[in-house]
Parts: C-alpha cells; sequence; structure tokens
C-alpha cells in the first residue's frame, strides 16, 4: 500500500526458464492497471517519508529502481537505479524517516541499509539464507522486523539453517 492507500503489486514468473513477462501493477478502484511489464520478479516497494518517491525491487536483475512518484494520482515517472545489489536478491523493502533504504537481500542471509544517495551505509545480518521482507516498527519505529521462508530449501539447507521461516526482531540504535 502506498501513504495513501493504493495498493500496488508485483507479479514473478515461476517457470523454469522465467522469461521477462512479470509486471507492477496499481489497483485502481476495481481496476488493476499494468504500471510496467519486463520483469520476472516485480517484487518489493516502498515510499520516501514525504511520498514524492517509490522505490522497487526487480529481483531478477538484482536492482531496485527509484521513480518520482506523484501521490495525488498514484503515477510513476523518471525511472532510474537506486542500488544494485550483491550476493543475494532484494525482496521486501521499508524506507525510514531519515530517507534510508532496508532491502531484504533473499539468498544472502541479511538486510542491506542504503542512505538517500544509493550508498550501502549498514547492514543486518539474519542467521538463514532466505531473508524475504522487513518492516520498521515499535516505540519511535526503531524496531527492525524480519521476515523469512525456508520454501525451496533442500533437508539438508534447512537443517543447517533450522531457524528458517521464522520473524526475527533487531532493535536498531536510537
Amino acid at each position: 500500500m502506498d501513504p495513501f492507500g493504493r495498493l500496488w503489486v508485483g507479479t514473478i514468473n515461476t517457470s523454469a526458464n522465467p522469461s521477462q513477462t512479470a509486471a507492477l501493477y496499481l489497483l485502481r478502484g476495481d481496476r488493476l492497471e499494468k504500471v510496467e511489464g519486463g520483469y520476472t520478479n516485480a517484487n518489493g516497494k516502498a515510499w520516501s517519508a514525504d511520498a514524492g518517491l517509490m522505490f522497487h525491487a526487480d529481483t531478477g536483475r538484482e536492482t531496485i529502481w527509484i521513480y518520482d512518484y506523484n501521490s495525488d494520482e498514484g503515477i510513476v515517472a523518471n525511472k532510474r537505479v537506486f542500488a544494485r545489489t550483491a550476493e543475494g536478491r532484494p525482496d521486501g523493502l521499508e524506507a525510514d524517516s531519515d530517507g534510508n533504504l532496508y532491502a531484504a537481500i533473499f539468498g544472502g542471509s541479511r538486510v542491506d541499509i542504503f542512505s538517500p544517495h544509493g550508498d550501502l551505509v549498514g547492514r543486518v545480518d539474519v542467521p538463514v539464507p532466505n531473508v524475504t521482507s522487513c518492516c520498521l516498527g515499535g516505540e519511535g519505529r526503531k524496531i527492525l522486523f524480519i521476515t523469512t521462508a525456508f520454501d525451496g530449501m533442500s533437508p539438508e539447507a534447512r537443517q543447517n539453517a533450522p531457524l528458517s521461516g521464522h520473524v526475527f526482531q533487531v532493535a536498531l540504535e536510537a
């Protein structure tokens, strides 16, 4: 949901050899509007505190895009690369009031923290490989809640990372 209650969703192509047939959509009233195609996995979304920017995780390309966001109309423009991830793929996103972006890194055992300019400024390590999403909560939004997955993991991988599928919370520095 954007800050004004509009539902944004992305699709994923789960075939053995995925093509770029997934897309980013916006629900307007009772109509699902295709905003942009060409993805294998159109994933996490987040908005800046002033709602003037939208972030979108392109998991298959290991890229987080940033758009100018017209919050009155729910329209994106001026797509550009915000950040690229290494050793894992961006999944769920969360933005804080200081303009930092938190990106769950699927296959990377962590949440990356990017400055408002897209520079990697921190990371939160998680004892499981598949980190799926994150959100800020608690008093002053100083607790990072992190979700993880175990789907697709072999029995051996699950034995080596028995907390896969759990939710974690991390207190952030004040």
